[in-house]
């Protein structure tokens, strides 16, 4: 007997990739659309100081696709105007984008439930304040890895944190220089009420950060503060209140 499929979607079976396709580098940021008829798209990087944005379409139930940024590119940007690789799925699960910055990162998905699920990654989702710097404060993202709070002078600023996503979720917070007090204050959190990150001590500019964790309804300080290699009293003063 003879079974020929004239199609359907293409389904990985014991971890072997059956077809590739690439998304070559455009020199605008006009927005491409992402293949999804094959089990792992490889992607060239901006050569320029531009980032190139990339939409992914919703999948078939149970599909899994690999994304990868191609060694070709040259990458390096950090923001969405330096040489970035931004896709955005139409449906995602728990966040909203996916930002590769350098080659070969990856990101392994899986189509469940009309929603595009991560599965494995080497990328990171990283917000900064107001896009700026200059946002006195607002609700901080909890779609993102981790918020950046850059802003240096002026009125302090003062951030909340909605409830997190699922359960054993981590988030990261990191103040950087100036006089301005940054306070994050979470809607659930444990043994605390909020982290304030400020530079009145002697350590000066050493960056300030904090790592929470959504445990059992509440976010939990997993570290709140910041060491040095050259000496135990440069502990950088991210307080918890």
């Amino acid at each position: 007997m003879t079974v020929t499929l004239t199609s359907g979607a293409q389904i990985r079976r014991g971890g072997v990739f059956q077809s590739a396709a690439s998304q070559s580098a455009v020199t605008t940021t006009a927005t491409q659309t992402l293949p999804i008829v094959t089990d792992i798209v490889t992607m060239d990087g901006p050569t320029g100081a531009i980032s190139n944005f990339l939409t992914l379409a919703d999948g078939s139930e149970g599909q899994e696709l690999m994304l990868v940024y191609n060694s070709t590119g040259t990458g390096g940007g950090s923001t969405a105007s330096s040489g970035d690789i931004h896709v955005t799925p139409a449906n995602m699960a728990f966040m909203n984008s996916i930002t590769f910055r350098k080659p070969n990162q990856y990101c392994r998905l899986r189509f469940m439930n009309s929603n595009w699920h991560i599965m494995e990654r080497t990328t990171w989702e990283e917000a900064v304040d107001g896009g700026d710097g200059t946002a006195s404060g607002g609700a901080a993202p909890v779609t993102v890895d981790s918020q950046v709070l850059t802003r240096s002078t002026g009125t302090d600023q003062a951030w909340t944190l909605a409830d997190g996503l699922y359960e054993g979720q981590e988030y990261f917070m990191t103040a950087i220089g100036g006089t301005c007090v940054r306070t994050v204050t979470p809607n659930s959190m444990f043994a605390h009420t909020a982290v304030r990150m400020d530079f009145t001590s002697t350590q000066g500019t050493i960056p300030r950060w904090a790592r929470l964790k959504w445990l059992q309804n509440g976010w939990h300080l997993v570290s709140p503060l910041t060491l040095t290699a050259t000496s135990i009293s440069n502990i950088s003063d991210a307080i918890v209140e």
